[in-house]
């Protein structure tokens, strides 16, 4: 996924912050790639989940390293 996005970059990424066992197949490849790259994804903006909503929403930005 890492690869893709670094040939073809978005901006951000609205992510739903719901617990693995919840995620679809495709969504754990998303979730995985959040967690194994924060230098290059970094949360920017967050909103906690309530006591009806578990899940919290994140947005991150790609900030790729510069050389």
């Amino acid at each position: 996924m890492m690869a893709y996005l670094r040939r073809n970059p978005v901006c951000l990424i609205l992510w739903d912050g719901r617990p693995p066992t919840e995620l679809r197949p495709h969504e754990r490849v998303m979730d995985e790639m959040l967690r194994r790259y924060p230098a290059v994804w970094r949360p920017v903006f967050a909103l906690p989940g309530g006591p009806s909503e578990p899940s919290a929403w994140t947005v991150f930005e790609y900030a790729p390293q510069r050389r």
